[in-house]
């Protein structure tokens, strides 16, 4: 379960500032943000002092009190932790100032006892998919409220359950050009000269034709949601060419899924099928 804090709509105030501090850190190697008005929302704390590790997407050094324990989820919830393939340290000090250093992955190993673990924590579960999708907005948005989001690159089979559900695929950032995209993929298929690839994939390829302003392109279901997202990183998936294609070429593809009973499974999907089309008179552009 996600926990709530007093400290969330701090953290979420001076978002754009530690935004910016993670971006300027990459170069600076050290950045420092004062933070005083945390005061405001604890009358009886008086120690701040506290410090978290983390090294991509693993946590060497987990905070200790609320205040980092917040901004820790804030960051995971919105997917802005880059360290750049080293680690960074965030550390409240006694003065109220946050400081963001850039340091080693051997370094932090120091950090890291017997009740501390290089893999991916507990405390990282509740914030390993978001409630809403990045992107633009669209009117058939209603349609996937429940669902949990995070973005397609991000995802190991490992977070996804092995359950019954529906997934999709939207679009959070896009890239080059559609025909662009579809030329480069067939120019570098070519020089295989291999007849029956060329032609599956441009078959395959031609839905990017379908793309339009609405950011979902994919609806799809499965008995088994991990084992159909391990389909599409094997290249397995009708479509793994395609979305490859596309991140390849600058677009940012979000992966959102609901889990439901095996039994309701193809009825949930028909229905949301038909009331995506309701929306936009016709279903997404991947499932043409």
């Amino acid at each position: 379960m996600v926990f709530k804090s007093k400290y969330d709509k701090f953290w979420k105030s001076i978002f754009n500032d530690i935004h910016n501090a993670l971006t300027r850190v990459k170069d600076r190697g050290l950045v420092i943000l004062s933070v005083k008005k945390l005061k405001q929302y604890s009358r009886v704390r008086t120690n701040w002092k506290d410090k978290m590790i983390i090294c991509r997407d693993k946590i060497f050094l987990k905070p200790r009190y609320s205040p980092l324990k917040s901004l820790l989820k804030i960051l995971l919830e919105r997917e802005k932790i880059d360290t750049y393939g080293d680690c960074l340290l965030f550390k409240i000090t006694s003065d109220l100032e946050l400081v963001i250093k850039k340091t080693s992955y051997y370094d932090s190993l120091k950090y890291v006892g017997k009740k501390e673990s290089i893999l991916t924590t507990s405390l990282m579960k509740y914030a390993r998919f978001r409630t809403f999708p990045l992107g633009s907005n669209c009117v058939c948005d209603k349609l996937f409220i429940d669902y949990k989001w995070r973005e397609l690159v991000l995802l190991s089979p490992v977070d996804l359950p092995s359950k019954p559900g529906i997934y999709v695929v939207r679009i959070i950032e896009r890239g080059r050009d559609l025909r662009e995209i579809s030329y480069k993929l067939i120019e570098e298929l070519a020089k295989t000269k291999w007849g029956e690839l060329i032609k599956y994939v441009y078959l395959k390829i031609k839905k990017l034709r379908n793309i339009s302003n609405c950011p979902i392109i994919y609806i799809d279901h499965s008995v088994n949601l991990r084992s159909k997202y391990r389909d599409i990183i094997h290249l397995k998936h009708p479509l793994s060419i395609v979305f490859l294609g596309m991140i390849m070429h600058g677009w940012r593809l979000d992966y959102g899924f609901t889990i439901t009973s095996k039994e309701k499974l193809p009825m949930k999907y028909e229905e949301i099928l038909k009331r995506y089309a309701e929306i936009h008179s016709s279903v997404p552009a991947f499932n043409k």
